[in-house]
């Protein structure tokens, strides 16, 4: 679990809320896919690097040396100003759901 600040409001989006959270991967010859659960896709969105407001997002492979890390700009999108907000990371076959409280502890 990862504690966030709270969301703030955004006015004049379809998403009334927003939180800023830069996201690093570890460069792999696997792409890693983001994706918010589908229980959650009408509360959360994400967003990084130049991508749209999405529920899941792929990152290319970068078989750059392990030691390298990748980071993105982006963050959340919610229907609310705090959640428990679970998402998947998965690479290759392996697969985990990391829980993000923003604004509030899970």
């Amino acid at each position: 679990m990862r504690l966030q600040q709270r969301a703030i409001r955004v006015d004049g989006m379809s998403w009334p809320y927003w939180h800023k959270a830069g996201l690093v991967i570890r460069a792999s010859r696997s792409a890693v896919v983001v994706s918010v659960p589908k229980a959650w896709r009408r509360r959360a969105a994400i967003t990084w690097g130049n991508s749209q407001i999405v529920s899941s997002l792929r990152f290319a492979p970068c078989p750059s040396p392990p030691s390298v890390w990748n980071a993105y700009a982006g963050g959340f999108y919610l229907r609310a100003a705090t959640a428990c907000l679970p998402l998947r990371f998965t690479v290759g076959r392996r697969s985990r759901v990391v829980r993000f409280g923003i604004g509030r502890q899970c």
